[in-house]
């Protein structure tokens, strides 16, 4: 049988034993599970002593976990089964370590696919890998806040009226694109300030390619114009998105929370409640700006082509 094996982990600025409360009680986890967050009518039941749980839903499977031992503020082992979409189980432990001021969590899962699946274990693993890092990210948020600030929208099919763009193309590994993306964005803004008869109207990005397994990621940050210059500085390009239509999840919250979004829409797609039209790539559209509002009021539109 095909194995997986995924571990990640976070610092959070909390407690040991505020951590491990939360995390030690199903109850608490509709609030920061990255699956529920995509899937926010899926069915839950939840034990009356928050050990155990089952869910239901459209596009997040069908499946049980349960609580089988602990250490106080140390340690969590979970058993998952899951019945949909297909039977498998899963072996998952959380490890909490006390450093400093913060409390590393380390969480982990052993399981495996059914045999006829072997040619999915990279992606599998990759997406398992990704669901655990958003999970991670919420659960800072709640135990550091008190709340998770990360609201999704489904917009669903609709026309996007296309866009002249200026923009700088890039490639990179995802784990670059926070300090690539934040380069990119700055020597926009500063060609646009020297020229103040250009008008933007959005910030976007477009993403060419994003390989989920070796991380490597081709995009185009860009600033969409009400008017062009006649000729994009050097190392700039000038384009166009054309008019289509789209199938979208509109975000509010701050930026890393973006995966969620991401996660979300492309459910929806495997659910087939939309069809890509793979010649036009996805767009994540900026519809505020971050030095103007707050991070929990940034609105991003992640838009697909479709059909």
């Amino acid at each position: 049988m095909p194995a997986i094996n995924v571990q990640r982990s976070i610092k959070i600025k909390s407690s040991i034993e505020n951590v491990f409360t939360v995390i030690s009680d199903f109850n608490q986890w509709r609030i920061w599970s990255p699956w529920l967050i995509t899937e926010p009518e899926a069915l839950m039941s939840v034990a009356a002593d928050g050990k155990s749980y089952q869910w239901q839903g459209e596009r997040i499977g069908q499946g049980s976990m349960l609580f089988i031992s602990s250490e106080l503020n140390q340690s969590l082992d979970v058993n998952i089964t899951f019945l949909k979409p297909w039977k498998s189980t899963a072996q998952v432990k959380f490890y909490l370590t006390q450093q400093d001021d913060k409390v590393e969590v380390t969480w982990s899962m052993q399981s495996s696919l059914p045999f006829f699946m072997f040619w999915m274990k990279s992606i599998m693993q990759a997406l398992i890998s990704m669901d655990y890092e958003r999970g991670l990210l919420l659960l800072k948020d709640y135990l550091e806040t008190g709340e998770v600030t990360c609201q999704l929208t489904v917009q669903d099919k609709t026309e996007f009226c296309g866009a002249t763009y200026l923009g700088v193309k890039r490639s990179c590994v995802r784990a670059e694109m926070a300090n690539t993306m934040a380069e990119d964005f700055t020597s926009l803004m500063n060609f646009l300030e020297q020229y103040p008869s250009l008008v933007m109207k959005k910030a976007c990005t477009i993403y060419h390619k994003f390989d989920l397994v070796t991380g490597k990621v081709e995009y185009t940050a860009a600033l969409i114009l009400e008017n062009s210059p006649a000729m994009p500085p050097e190392n700039f390009i000038l384009g166009e998105i054309p008019v289509m239509k789209v199938f979208s999840v509109m975000h509010t919250g701050p930026y890393h929370h973006l995966g969620n979004a991401w996660s979300m829409i492309m459910g929806l797609q495997r659910a087939k409640k939309f069809k890509q039209a793979k010649v036009h790539p996805p767009i994540e559209l900026y519809h505020n700006n971050p030095h103007e509002v707050a991070a929990n009021e940034l609105m991003t539109e992640i838009i697909f082509s479709c059909k």
